[in-house]
């Protein structure tokens, strides 16, 4: 029943709001976040990959 009640009940597309600031101002905290971004997702892999690699030197070499 509440089906056939909401049908018939129109419901706004958009919220009419302003944006807390100027438009520019927001894509340049979008860009620099995401350079930000792809910055530590660089340090973590590559990281990850010359740890894995020093182990397996380290496992292969065996001085000490």
């Amino acid at each position: 029943m509440t089906a056939f009640l909401q049908a018939g009940t129109p419901v706004p597309r958009d919220i009419p709001l302003d944006l807390p600031l100027p438009e520019w101002l927001l894509v340049v905290l979008l860009v620099v976040s995401f350079l930000a971004h792809i910055i530590f997702v660089n340090l973590m892999l590559g990281g990850s990959v010359l740890t894995l690699w020093a182990q397996l030197k380290g496992l292969k070499d065996k001085r000490i």
